[in-house]
């Protein structure tokens, strides 16, 4: 039979069971999140790097177009070295927006990680509690009933070894 109290306590562990269960879903889902943002930034990165030489390669085309224009040799002396200057320097912008964006996606997939932990720690914890609410109700209810406490095993191994082999004796009774 179950007590008021025993009742409000059951209450309560389930309580906090429910919590702790929601929390760790809400630290599943923002891992997710994280995780979908981490391919956004990846893509965002690659597209951003993409542009970068695009517009490198476009700059490049006007100056030959300008210098041939003005009848300079283009593959040759400081045209040449105009060209080789414009190319490096756009190769530098997208190698820099690459590590920016290969940082933010390593940060990002670090904290999807995290989250992911924090949720599996989350559901082992709800269900240590529920557990150890469970028991720490059930021991009540026993000592509050006058009986031994549940889950409280008697020993009946001395007494069999005591009597050599016969058994356990009214002194210990079986169930």
């Amino acid at each position: 039979m179950c007590t008021p109290m025993a009742a409000v306590a059951g209450l309560q562990v389930f309580s906090q069971f429910q919590q702790t269960r929601a929390a760790a879903a809400t630290a599943r889902y923002n891992a997710r999140v994280a995780e979908n943002d981490a391919q956004r930034a990846r893509a965002a990165g690659t597209a951003k790097e993409m542009d970068i030489r695009e517009q490198t390669s476009q700059l490049m085309s006007r100056q030959r177009a300008q210098l041939g224009a003005a009848g300079v040799e283009i593959d040759a002396g400081s045209a040449a070295g105009l060209q080789a200057s414009t190319e490096l320097r756009g190769e530098v912008d997208a190698l820099r927006v690459r590590a920016g964006a290969d940082q933010q996606v390593e940060a990002l997939t670090s904290e999807a990680g995290l989250l992911r932990s924090r949720a599996s720690s989350l559901n082992q914890a709800a269900t240590v509690g529920l557990l150890g609410g469970a028991a720490s109700i059930g021991y009540g209810q026993s000592l509050q009933s006058g009986g031994r406490a549940a889950g409280r095993p008697r020993i009946y191994a001395d007494k069999w070894y005591r009597d050599h082999g016969r058994g356990a004796s009214s002194e210990y009774p079986v169930g």
